[in-house]
Order: C-alpha cells, then structure tokens, then sequence
C-alpha cells in the first residue's frame, strides 16, 4: 500500500486528487490511490497473495476457539461460546470476502457497488472486532490466563478503540468532501 501511495503521488497526483467535486483532496483514498495503473496491479496481485491465507487463518481462529471451550464447565457459557464463535467466524469470512470485493471492484469501474462493498468491509471488520472481544470475555471469564494472552486482548481493544475513531474520522470527512465539496477535507468549528 505505502508503495502504491507514494508511487501514485509522485506519478500520478492529479488522477489520485481527483473527485466528482473538482475540489483538492489532500490525502487521497485508498481506492483511489489503488484505482490508478500500475498500482491497481500491484495492489490486486498483493491483496492475491494474502487473501488464501487469511481464510486458513480464519478456520485456524475457529478450531482454536472451539478447544478453548473444552475448558468450560458451564453448559450455558458454552452454548454461548458455540455460538459467538460460529458469529465472530462468519463475519471474518464475510470480511475476507468484502475485502477481496472491494480490491477487485474498482471505484472507477463501478463506484455504486464499490461503495456498497466497502461498507459491508468496515461494518463486518468493526463487528467482527467486537464479537471477538465478546467471544474472549465468554471463553476467559476471569480474563487472561498468560502474559502473551492479555498482551493479545490489550492489542485487539487498542486496535479497535482505534478503528471506532478511524471509522468516525472517516465517515465526517466522507460526508463532507462527497455532499458538501468543501476543499482539503477542511474541519468547520469555533475556532476554524
């Protein structure tokens, strides 16, 4: 992605910069940055690579979430931990899914359906996220049994808190530069 951005930026800045609006974009997207050739390639042939790995990854996830209920005693709590973990495995797949969706579906090609897939990406990313939070307060109810698990948890609420703001950030400056055509993603407030 880094080279794509700046490969894109150095190359091609007016066909990176450019909106509907004819308004600057100072940081362009993701897709449009990945929406211009060659990196459009580059991109797609990476997100290729990567995508097989991460529906393993996915199945491995489940396999070891369903082992962890093995050490539940509560048939109530297992009932619930089946069921998370079949909810935090679809929305992973789901995710996986979109992702490849969105790679593949350019937003120059087909804005309207690239568009509908990447909401479907950030929504599932941001559930699944969630529902694995969940899933570890149900598997682990008195919380980490060792220091690389609750290193783990404290990365997975960092990265979430995180992508919650992201998301915000995201969509206010979406709304902005797509309905109101403001120049430079620029911020209105009592002090701009």
């Amino acid at each position: 992605l880094f080279v794509c951005f700046v490969s894109a930026y150095v190359f091609q800045p007016e066909e990176i910069h450019e909106t509907h609006c004819r308004v600057y974009n100072i940081i362009p997207s993701i897709s449009a940055i990945t929406g211009v050739s060659p990196q459009r390639y580059l991109w797609r042939v990476s997100i290729a690579l990567h995508i097989g790995p991460r529906f393993i990854i996915a199945f491995v996830y489940r396999n070891w979430y369903r082992a962890m209920v093995a050490g539940l005693n509560d048939p109530a709590r297992v009932t619930k931990a089946c069921r998370m973990i079949n909810i935090v495995y679809w929305l992973n797949l789901v995710e996986i899914s979109a992702l490849c969706g969105v790679t593949y579906i350019s937003n120059k090609e087909n804005y309207p359906l690239h568009e509908k897939v990447f909401i479907i990406f950030m929504t599932t990313s941001l559930s699944y996220m969630l529902a694995t939070l969940k899933l570890l307060k149900i598997l682990q109810p008195d919380g980490p049994q060792t220091p690389n698990e609750e290193s783990s948890l404290r990365y997975k609420q960092a990265f979430f808190a995180l992508s919650i703001a992201s998301t915000v950030g995201l969509i206010l400056f979406f709304l902005k530069h797509r309905f109101l055509c403001q120049d430079l993603g620029t911020v209105d407030g009592p002090c701009a």
